[in-house]
Parts: structure tokens; sequence; C-alpha cells
């Protein structure tokens, strides 16, 4: 694997705020009445 693709593989997957966006989704939709299921494509989108 190229030294590129690695630090862009661990850049994507190790920085906190990317795994953080799709819990935001969640909660304000919960909090809004939208059921979790709903939520499921745009949580993933993030």
């Amino acid at each position: 694997m190229s030294q590129s693709l690695d630090q862009a593989m661990r850049y994507a997957s190790l920085h906190g705020g990317k795994r953080m966006r799709p819990l935001l989704v969640y909660a304000t939709g919960t909090a809004l009445g939208a059921k979790e299921e709903a939520l499921d494509a745009a949580a993933a989108a993030v």
C-alpha cells in the first residue's frame, strides 16, 4: 500500500470529528421525534 493511501485511510478513520457527525444526526433526529431507522441514510451520508 502506498504511503499516501495509508495516510488518507488513517485520517479518514481515526479523526474524531467524522465519527461525531452521525451521532449528531441521531441525537437531533430523535430529539425531533424521528425514528432511528429513518435517520440511518442521513447519518451514513455525513
